[in-house]
């Protein structure tokens, strides 16, 4: 089955649930786009959302619309009419031109050999990645770009997952790797993959400044994966370049933050509170009741703060922009990396490879010279494996989608 059927932005909204349940939302939000919190507060979409989100999938289905249509040969009115009736099934695919033909795994080994005679059949223990212990040896003289995974939501403390199975972005961890990196002689670069949808703002903060520190010395590239938004883009404001690729959601420069309180929710349940403080707002952040109106006002200012003399001034300062020209890209506005590119928020389109020729040319290496690729990642210690569950494995594979560059094995 070929479920090709177009692309659709789907949100649930929660906020008749959570009137019923006596909960409030209390959330903050700077940017005319910043959606986040739209969610807890409205039964639809805002209509800077909808826009927002259909020039996303217009752009990113158009490009989809053009790949399909150079392939196989037609117009895309073709593919746009293919998209309308699907999905299809496998003989609807070969019927229509979709694919080639219908076969099963052991007849397309056999149509490849009567198509390309001579094709060697390689055993998968020749496809391993990893370098051999004497190869290490015998190339240890050569320089080295230091390629460090950045995962998750960032958050204060190590990298670790959530209850929920979600990758965690420590700043901890990612400061001590940057670290580790910028203090090798033999790493003459830093390859940053990130994939993280934001997350605080503080850690998120530390970790501009740890970058900044590295590319004092050596440069470090930035590599978007699917998702490099909010604090997952200001991080890399502070890179020497920035890839990504051409359906990454980037950018989201803007901030948002409160609380729901739970006043109604306790009450309908039974829950009473009762506290000892001293401060006049010492319970700002209790649950058990709404912000006053000084409050709010404390809070977004704050927020106002980080939002126009940090996160602005880091995308203008890190994209060689006015803070007019980078104002107009944010309020909290997801683009794709093809829209990114136009507004000058990153440096190319490009995957994995581009960034690794990107920081051998930073670096200063001729493109003749090979150069090594060490991955820098969490070391175990025997006291982490006592916090493991018993089910889970030491170390996960992360595979990123949605890379450009074309991939060939050596």
């Amino acid at each position: 089955m070929l479920e090709l059927v177009g692309l659709r932005l789907e949100v649930l909204f929660f906020k008749k649930l959570l009137q019923y349940l006596g909960i409030g939302p209390e959330i903050v939000q700077i940017g005319a786009y910043k959606s986040a919190a739209e969610p807890f507060d409205r039964e639809g979409m805002a209509e800077n959302s909808r826009e927002m989100g259909d020039t996303i999938l217009t752009d990113i289905q158009d490009r989809m619309k053009e790949l399909i249509a150079a392939n196989r040969a037609v117009r895309t009115s073709q593919v746009q009419d293919w998209i309308d009736d699907g999905p299809h099934s496998a003989q609807e695919c070969s019927k229509l031109g979709l694919s080639d033909g219908v076969c099963y795994e052991d007849e397309l080994e056999k149509l490849l050999e009567d198509e390309e005679p001579g094709l060697i059949d390689l055993p998968w223990s020749k496809l391993r990645t990893e370098e051999s212990f004497l190869r290490r040896t015998l190339t240890f003289y050569r320089p080295q770009i230091a390629f460090i995974v950045a995962d998750g939501v960032i958050a204060p403390g190590l990298s670790r997952s959530s209850q929920g199975g979600r990758s965690v972005l420590g700043v901890e961890t990612l400061k001590h790797l940057l670290r580790e990196a910028a203090e090798q002689k033999r790493v003459k670069a830093i390859v940053i993959r990130g994939n993280s949808p934001g997350g605080a703002a503080l850690s998120s903060d530390l970790i501009w400044r740890k970058i900044t520190r590295a590319n004092e010395n050596k440069p470090v590239i930035m590599s978007f994966g699917n998702i490099a938004a909010s604090g997952g883009y200001y991080i890399a404001t502070a890179a020497r370049k920035v890839l990504a690729a051409p359906s990454t959601l980037t950018e989201s420069i803007g901030v948002i933050g409160g609380k729901l309180h739970l006043g109604g929710l306790f009450a309908k349940v039974g829950i009473t509170v009762d506290a000892v403080e001293k401060g006049k707002r010492a319970d700002y952040t209790s649950p058990s009741r709404p912000f006053s109106e000084e409050e709010t006002q404390v809070v977004r200012e704050q927020m106002r703060q980080f939002y126009e003399e940090l996160f602005l001034e880091r995308v203008a300062e890190g994209r060689q922009k006015s803070r007019k020209s980078a104002r107009q890209a944010a309020e909290g506005r997801v683009w794709t990396g093809v829209q990114a590119l136009e507004l000058q928020l990153l440096d190319q389109i490009g995957g994995l490879l581009g960034a690794f020729r990107a920081a051998q040319l930073e670096a200063g290496l001729p493109e003749t010279k090979q150069a090594r690729i060490v991955t820098y990642t969490k070391k175990w210690r025997w006291r982490d494996l006592f916090s493991l569950p018993l089910a889970s494995p030491l170390s996960q594979e992360r595979v990123f989608a949605l890379l450009s560059g074309r991939w060939s094995i050596h």
